[in-house]
């Protein structure tokens, strides 16, 4: 039998944020020969079932399969759409047959305004931590009187943020918003929240770090070097089963505090100190009272846009390999595999004992540990117990790329058990393969593909382990037709090439790397300069 399978809308399975009109496009899997496609048909709905569908476009005469629209559809501000097609075709020697419907793939419509979430950054950062990168919380209880039929959070930050709705991450996102020109634009994220909520109290929350905002950045060892606070801005909107609607902001009533994110950057890893728990912060019932009122703070972007797809996440789960001892006395994890990853650290110790990691991706040539690829990166995890209970700890905001790690101090042994790394990039399926009888060949495929996972931590980047990790419009040019054979890489690529768009000169000269954090006020720009190039190549 002849089916539709792989629905998707601009290329996903699940988009989010669109206010245009989106374009579908699907696979149709066949065993007979030959088989060509006469007619499709595609519903749109507000709910699973299709019981009334919102669109139905009838059977239209055409071949088409991709980059398909539906007339006068546009999704509508926070409502969730289901779209379904089926399809006539016709095989040698099976004259012509109709397809079922195919499963569904879903859409979020985004902020018809999205610059209005400008007006609502608050933070729980104070002055004095303008040239810190540590971590801090944020939350509000707010309180649901009906039954609740629906709702959206449209949620960013200035920074990077974890959101939480009574105790739980509301998404598997990781160093959201992710890493934009943010002098130019700055990405929110979509969320919905139905099922988490019913009538009566609940609260919202956030974890916020620093990474590519305001903590060191390039090799210039730039700090600030887009902004002073990490911040979040929020927009909750319910939909009552009534008919009535209520939306919630972030403002001067939610309550902030320091969390025990001492210190989280980009490159060097993050200090954690367990002792500092708030246990429950972000459920009901915690008490806040010596939390301090959050502030306001301005939005340094000159616009807000969504982000459509390709979050960054944890991808797969690598155990380690090896436990060894180097020559030189040094106890090392290894995992067999370069990668970017956070790992994750599972132990046991009394209050106050220190677990010292270096995360690191060569032995030298004596077999010992070799950090000088890192320059100035220090890679490292700092995480202080807090009781002598088990624990179980993974860094929020930050990255390392390694292969090994150097225990430079643990709580008694440290073994193959006491570790993982979860590996980490944006959301791209693999759609491409190559395997062949040459295993020389198959290790090249292999190392591709890791080195595209690795370098592909939302922008696509040189490298992921040293004081640079910075999108190199050179290396991203020759890597990505390479890279779009083996995955889906339209909505990465698509979020990226706005960046360069916005981040050329006014001769249309594109920077060496996007974002461009080399700009003209750096001494690395002016030593460009002064040899006659300001950008790689002109548009």
């Amino acid at each position: 039998m002849t089916t539709v399978s792989k629905l998707q809308i601009n290329y996903l399975d699940h988009v989010v944020g669109i206010t245009e009109r989106p374009q579908f496009s699907w696979v149709i899997d066949t065993p007979f020969r030959n088989c060509r496609q006469k007619q499709y048909q595609i519903q749109i709905a507000d709910e699973p079932t299709f019981a009334s569908p919102l669109f139905d476009t009838g059977l239209i005469e055409g071949s088409d399969s991709a980059q398909v629209r539906v007339p006068g559809f546009t999704p509508d501000e926070g409502i969730t759409y289901w779209a379904r097609v089926r399809a006539v075709t016709e095989a040698d020697g099976q004259g012509i047959s109709t397809s079922p419907f195919s499963g569904s793939a879903t859409i979020l419509g985004g902020l018809k305004d999205p610059d209005s979430l400008k007006d609502h950054f608050i933070t729980a950062e104070t002055e004095e931590d303008i040239k810190l990168s540590k971590g801090t919380y944020l939350r509000k209880t707010i309180s649901l009187k009906k039954e609740v039929k629906s709702a959206v959070i449209f949620s960013t930050a200035q920074g990077v943020y974890q959101l939480h709705l009574d105790g739980q991450k509301v998404s598997g996102d990781e160093l959201a918003p992710g890493w934009t020109s943010y002098d130019h634009r700055l990405l929110y994220q979509s969320y919905d929240v139905t099922d988490m909520l019913s009538s009566g109290e609940h609260v919202l929350g956030a974890h916020l770090g620093s990474l590519w905002y305001k903590s060191t950045l390039s090799f210039l060892m730039i700090h600030n070097f887009y902004g002073d606070y990490a911040s979040l801005s929020l927009r909750m909107d319910v939909t009552y089963t009534d008919g009535s609607k209520e939306t919630f902001y972030t403002d001067e009533s939610w309550k902030g505090s320091d969390s025990p994110v001492l210190n989280s950057q980009l490159y060097d890893g993050e200090t954690y100190d367990a002792s500092l728990e708030a246990e429950g912060w972000d459920k009901r019932g915690f008490d806040d009272t010596t939390w301090r009122v959050a502030k306001p703070v301005p939005c340094t972007s000159e616009h807000i846009e969504a982000q459509e797809g390709s979050p960054v996440a944890l991808q797969e789960v690598m155990a380690p390999t090896l436990a060894f001892s180097t020559p030189k006395g040094e106890r090392v994890i290894d995992f067999g595999q370069n990668m970017s990853a956070l790992p994750e650290i599972r132990g046991q110790g009394k209050a106050g004992d220190t677990i010292v990691l270096r995360c690191f991706e060569v032995l030298d040539k004596d077999g010992n540990v070799y950090t000088d690829n890192l320059r100035r990166a220090e890679q490292r995890i700092t995480y202080t117990i807090k009781d002598d209970k088990p624990f179980v700890y993974r860094p929020h905001f930050t990255f390392f790329g390694f292969r090994f790690i150097h225990v430079e101090s643990f709580p008694g042994r440290a073994d193959l058990d006491n570790f993982k790394a979860h590996v980490i990039h944006s959301d791209m399926p693999q759609t491409g393969s190559f395997a062949c009888s040459n295993p020389d060949l198959n290790q090249l495929q292999h190392n591709i593909l890791w080195g595209l996972k690795s370098n592909f931590v939302d922008v696509p980047t040189d490298c992921p382990q040293r004081d640079e990790r910075l999108g190199w419009t050179g290396d991203a040019q020759i890597f990505c037709q390479t890279a779009s054979y083996n995955v889906n890489t339209y909505t990465f690529f698509k979020k990226w090439l706005k960046d360069l768009a916005l981040d050329q000169t006014k001769e249309g000269g594109v920077p060496h790397v996007v974002p461009d954090v080399l700009c003209t006020s750096t001494p690395f720009d002016n030593w460009l300069l002064n040899r006659g190039t300001h950008s790689a190549t002109a548009g």
